[in-house]
């Protein structure tokens, strides 16, 4: 019997249409509390304290107040944190972690400016900051616009100060300061576009009026944008030593087009999938296999650090979960626990946007508005550093996608030798886990303001909530 065209061909429709009137608001409120949550979290420690403010209203405890009780343990959804700048959520399942867990791993860094350690200095009658950029960035984006300081300083017999300025408009911004169009001509205009600014011209203004109180004082501009810091924080230049300060593009999220169906922010990449797969994990009640959510650091530099996918806060959390069982061969039961669970590496990737289309396989670009992206294999070239899913991970993935009508695509990182990037999956993957990656597509990645589309945004919800409630077995 001769197949219909539906049943045999693969299409790429945009995810509004035919959809009902009560879909559209649901993806339109999602967007709500998604932006305020990304007007609040502009760091990585400020998306971590916020994660915690969400997941304790929702009554996750501190792993340290877990007890093993007479039937279980007191609390079956609680939180481990890690150095306040990673930490993972955790649904207590039915089945024993032995016969493996549920992951979404996203990450809370985004690129930034970060200060250096000898940051202050004056010149032309003008304070600056010295700074250090972080990931992956075009440079000349992130110039003369106003900027806001982010970040903790820890003082002089242990106190720690939280600095967070420049995002309301009633507060004093800052700005990389960029040459006129009139006298850039030849400094800049002959610079490959990858060196129009370099690193060591990303100096942040931070001030320009000189201090009155000491008149032999060489550096009087400084010396006043220091007193005001001391003022206000109590900070002196030897605490910025070891101070973590980050400059993040001071603009509030909002709704991009006539139709609002995009919102422009800084940070999609990866805090879209950081709200995603939070709500999934709140939303997953009584899970089948435990859950463990977590929302690692420094994805951005290649997972470097202890804080990161490649430290060992993975497996500390399966530990400490199995311990609540007793110490008796925890290191089998680690490695069983991780060697049967299944894991998705929940990040962005970049949608086709036509004004560059050279640069896209047309055919394996994922399209704005077409529901949550799944790929296969990230890395670059030949697929250069790629974790790649097995065919009946991904098979059976986008089975129970469409069985919980799921609007999903496929996608790649730009044309082959043209393209490229990774994400923690190839982490995961040395654990012996069944990984992939999946998640919204999004515009101009690691800009001070990216693009997601709301319907993208909601079918990631709705792909890592139902890979949580699965209750099934991936029979791989």
């Amino acid at each position: 019997m001769k197949k219909d065209s539906k049943e045999l061909l693969l299409k790429k429709e945009s995810g509004y249409k035919g959809l009902k009137a009560d879909k559209h608001k649901k993806v339109f409120d999602f967007a709500k509390g998604y932006k305020k949550f990304l007007d609040a979290a502009r760091t990585d420690r400020e998306t971590i304290d916020e994660v915690i403010k969400m997941a304790e209203k929702q009554g996750y405890v501190d792993i340290k107040k877990v007890k093993r009780a007479a039937k279980g343990l007191s609390h079956d959804r609680f939180y481990v944190l890690n150095r306040n700048k990673s930490m993972a959520l955790v649904n207590m399942g039915r089945r024993p972690l032995t016969e493996g867990a549920h992951l979404l791993l996203s990450h809370v860094d985004c690129p930034r400016i970060d200060i250096k350690a000898t940051p202050v200095y004056e010149e032309g009658g003008m304070c600056f900051f010295k700074t250090h950029y972080y990931g992956g960035i075009k440079k000349f984006q992130w110039i003369s616009a106003p900027m806001s300081l982010h970040g903790v300083v820890i003082l002089k017999g242990g106190k720690k100060v939280k600095i967070s300025l420049g995002d309301s408009l009633d507060e004093p911004a800052f700005m990389l300061p960029d040459l006129a169009i009139h006298v850039s001509g030849k400094l800049q205009g002959e610079r490959k576009y990858n060196e129009v600014i370099k690193g060591e011209e990303l100096n942040l203004l931070v001030g320009t009026i000189p201090a009155e109180t000491d008149e032999k004082a060489k550096d009087k501009v400084k010396l006043n944008v220091l007193e005001i810091l001391h003022k206000k924080y109590g900070i002196t230049e030897k605490d910025l030593v070891s101070a973590e300060l980050s400059v993040v593009p001071a603009m509030r999220t909002q709704d991009i087009g006539f139709d609002a169906s995009m919102i422009g922010g800084y940070g999609h990449d990866d805090r879209a999938c950081v709200y995603t797969t939070a709500l999934a994990a709140f939303e997953a009640k009584k899970p089948e296999y435990t859950s463990i959510t977590y929302f690692l650091d420094r994805e951005e530099i290649s997972s470097a650090g202890n804080t990161s996918a490649t430290s060992l806060f993975i497996s500390d959390v399966y530990e400490a979960i199995l311990a609540f069982d007793g110490e008796s061969g925890l290191y089998h039961r680690l490695r069983k626990a991780q060697s049967n669970s299944k894991a998705i590496s929940a990040d962005t990737t970049e949608a086709y946007n036509p004004t560059w289309k050279a640069v896209f396989d047309s055919h394996n670009v994922p399209n704005v508005n077409g529901g949550v992206t799944i790929c296969k294999f990230t890395g670059a070239g030949g697929k250069r550093d790629s974790s790649e899913a097995s065919s009946e991970f991904m098979a059976a993935l986008i089975e129970l996608f469409d069985k919980s009508g799921v609007k999903w695509q496929t996608g790649e990182l730009g044309k082959v030798d043209e393209g490229g990037g990774g994400t923690v999956a190839k982490f995961l993957a040395s654990y012996n886990m069944d990984v992939i990656d999946i998640g919204p597509a999004c515009m101009s990645l690691h800009s001070p303001t990216e693009l997601i589309s709301k319907f993208d945004l909601y079918s990631s919800y709705e792909a890592y909530l139902s890979f949580l409630n699965f209750k099934g077995e991936f029979n791989l």
